[in-house]
């Protein structure tokens, strides 16, 4: 994302259920799904990279997936 990034105040609960800077329209519940998939399905690890313009998200997934076929 090249945007205005996200809020300090929100940088540390970004994968918390209903977190959103946008109330009105969003849910806040998609950073906490996809930190779900990716840590509890995948055994994975998501990270997120603050830019100095905009915001960037790291996702580390292990190498051998044949486990995870279902």
């Amino acid at each position: 994302d090249n945007g205005i990034g996200i809020q300090e105040a929100l940088q540390t609960r970004l994968f918390e259920p209903f977190v959103t800077s946008k109330k009105s329209t969003h849910t806040g519940l998609g950073l906490h799904m996809v930190y779900n998939w990716v840590n509890h399905k995948l055994e994975g690890d998501i990270v997120y990279k603050p830019l100095n313009s905009g915001s960037a998200f790291e996702i580390l997934l292990p190498c051998n997936l044949d486990d995870f076929s279902s």
